[in-house]
């Protein structure tokens, strides 16, 4: 058994390695704004356009916030996407990171995992989402603090299990399908 997690360790480091180096030359491409084929960082950047790996695709950043809004909460409406944005602002308080940061940070917001769904949302509540996303930093927080949200049906599901960070999370406020918190 040991080989075999040995083995799987060393799939996940190369598939990281190769993910951190795919990184880098998107983000040098996009400095640069040519291709890469001399290598990734001889020419010298002019001007910088942000990019963010979401599933398979790179998107920009400028359209990153509002588009996970609308995958995280665009069926909750203005009401919950507004919640989940004061989620963003209460970690960038946390953490001194911008919106972008926060939103993209792995394994944190699950409307990257599904881009074509968030693009889906994103087209049905743009307007909003968009307005939403811009007021980051100055919006008045509807969540008592929350840092984190989950859907009712996941928090009800995984609360009693001890082991699992839900259980961990003091309810702070539930808006529309989502219970908002903090983390002990």
């Amino acid at each position: 058994m040991r080989n075999l997690n040995e083995e799987a360790q060393k799939v996940i480091d190369e598939y990281d390695m190769l993910l951190e180096f795919d990184l880098k030359k998107a983000l040098a491409t996009a400095m640069i704004g040519t291709s890469l084929a001399t290598g990734p960082f001889q020419a010298q950047a002019q001007q910088v356009h942000p990019v963010t790996q979401v599933g398979k695709e790179w998107v920009h950043d400028n359209s990153i916030v509002p588009k996970v809004l609308a995958g995280e909460a665009g069926g909750e409406g203005e009401k919950g996407m507004y919640a989940v944005a004061c989620v963003v602002q209460n970690r960038m308080g946390h953490t001194g990171k911008t919106a972008e940061q926060v939103v993209t940070k792995r394994k944190q917001f699950s409307a990257l995992a599904d881009p074509g769904m968030m693009d889906r949302n994103y087209r049905q509540v743009k307007e909003t989402a968009d307005k939403i996303a811009k007021e980051i930093g100055t919006l008045k927080d509807v969540t008592g603090g929350a840092t984190h949200y989950v859907t009712k049906q996941l928090y009800d599901k995984k609360k009693g299990n001890p082991k699992h960070w839900i259980s961990k999370m003091r309810v702070t406020k539930v808006v529309g399908n989502h219970v908002f918190g903090t983390v002990k």
